[in-house]
């Protein structure tokens, strides 16, 4: 017979009938493992996985470490755009990564093009806590700047930011919890004059002269109330500005059916122009009239204030008529250039004359014309009186000298060309105001940067 309670150690041979199981279990596991699993887990993993999986899925994915796969990404779509739709002149938004700095990438759109859609990634495969990437506009200052405009998506929050010519924006990416990169983000970490969309502005004056309305020019427009101004920054605009597109004097645009009043007072000049729109999705039903002329969207024309009296420069051009014309500019400036190149190589097809010292031997180029003989004959003869490893070596010592007079000529324009430039932590900062488009120079004084890992990592005080 069982006892009715287990004995302390287990018998050398079962009972004839089981004993009732006590409350606790034994301090000892049993040599079988039971039927039944344990009503609580096990506060250690068993060295071999079950063979059934568990009712249950667990409260969190298991960790899996993903280093030299395929990753996750965290990506940030780039839209740029120009409001005319010319193009951003020689400027380039440049996207330049800590992590691979050397892969930076630049990008614009041409003239023609309204919108161009880019997108960078963070790789959780490839990137690690801390990183970030750069993003601003690099080059001259750009004919017409207030036409330029980007927008930065985080895919991560879908927030968007948008910036214009002198906008830069710095993304972190962080990796909140460390073992598990599933769980990892993308934030913007600093920001340097983003932009808002204003509030509809029939007229904006940029000069300190007060208007005269009885010399002022007066800008009329027409059209439905979705026609110009839209809240999300595609609506269309008036620009004056000067003949370089450098300085902007006034703009404006039509809001709710309301005729704008813009008396625009300018001094005696010629100015120019412009009604944007590219972007607009009912440009179709704007119009404008101005100094006796009217048109529609992507309008563009000169014009000259004397006395009071406004007079059109020519004729009004659209924005295809502009883009033409850049790029027959840009064919002939480019067969300039071929053939600037083929002038260098005939500038360096000259007469050598004088006495050429080579080892071993003296040869006399050009001889006396005393003696009575064309340059040429004396030429050929002494050029024929040479043996042909002469000539080998005559010819082989002048192409080293005109090679090394052209590097020296190299060196020279590259000297004068070059821009002082000093280096602040991992990327150039540029001296000068105005520095022509370069990928190596991504960054300006405004947005040295330094990641503060404080915000992605948690700090551990010491007791």
């Amino acid at each position: 017979m069982g006892t009715s309670a287990p004995s302390i150690l287990p018998t050398s041979s079962p009972t004839s009938l089981p004993t009732t199981p006590t409350g606790q279990p034994t301090t000892v596991p049993t040599g079988v493992p039971s039927g039944q699993p344990s009503e609580l887990p096990t506060e250690q993993p068993t060295s071999q996985p079950t063979t059934q999986p568990t009712g249950q899925p667990s409260l969190y994915p298991t960790y899996i470490s993903n280093k030299n796969q395929s990753g996750h990404k965290r990506c940030i779509k780039l839209s740029l755009y120009d409001t005319f739709g010319d193009g951003w002149d020689h400027v380039k938004l440049l996207v330049y990564p800590s992590r691979d700095s050397q892969n930076h990438m630049w990008y614009a759109p041409s003239c023609g093009q309204n919108s161009l859609i880019k997108k960078f990634c963070f790789d959780d495969s490839i990137n690690s806590d801390g990183d970030y990437v750069i993003l601003k506009v690099v080059g001259f200052q750009p004919d017409h700047e207030w036409e330029i405009k980007w927008v930065a998506q985080n895919e991560y929050d879908h927030k968007s930011y948008t910036g214009t010519y002198d906008t830069s924006m710095i993304f972190l990416y962080n990796q909140k919890f460390m073992s598990d990169p599933v769980k990892s983000s993308v934030s913007l970490e600093k920001a340097v004059n983003l932009y808002t969309e204003p509030s509809c502005q029939s007229c904006v004056s940029y000069t300190n002269k007060a208007p005269n309305r009885a010399t002022a020019q007066e800008p009329v427009f027409s059209g439905h109330s979705m026609s110009w101004y839209n809240e999300d920054g595609t609506g269309a605009n008036f620009y004056i500005s000067d003949t370089n597109g450098d300085t902007l004097l006034y703009s404006g645009t039509l809001c709710n059916h309301f005729q704008p009043t813009c008396p625009v007072s300018l001094s005696n000049g010629i100015y120019e122009w412009r009604v944007s729109g590219a972007l607009n999705r009912n440009k179709e039903y704007i119009r404008w009239s101005f100094c006796g002329l009217s048109g529609t969207a992507l309008n563009s024309f000169k014009f000259e204030i004397k006395d009071w009296i406004c007079t059109p420069v020519g004729e009004i051009e659209d924005v295809d008529d502009i883009c033409e014309r850049e790029r027959e500019k840009e064919m002939s400036e480019s067969v300039l250039s071929e053939q600037e190149r083929e002038s260098e190589v005939i500038e360096q097809m000259v007469t050598v004359e004088g006495v050429i010292q080579l080892t071993g031997m003296s040869i006399n180029i050009k001889s006396d014309e005393s003696e009575g003989k064309s340059e040429s004959e004396t030429e050929q003869e002494e050029i024929s009186s040479l043996t042909e490893r002469e000539k080998e070596i005559v010819a082989s010592t002048i192409k080293q000298e005109f090679d090394e007079v052209y590097e020296m000529k190299k060196d020279r324009e590259r000297e004068e060309t070059e821009k002082e430039v000093s280096v602040v932590g991992e990327a150039s900062i540029v001296s000068c105001e105005k520095v022509p488009f370069s990928p190596y120079l991504p960054l300006s004084p405004d947005i040295d940067y330094q990641p503060d890992h404080s915000k992605s990592r948690k700090k551990v005080k010491k007791r």
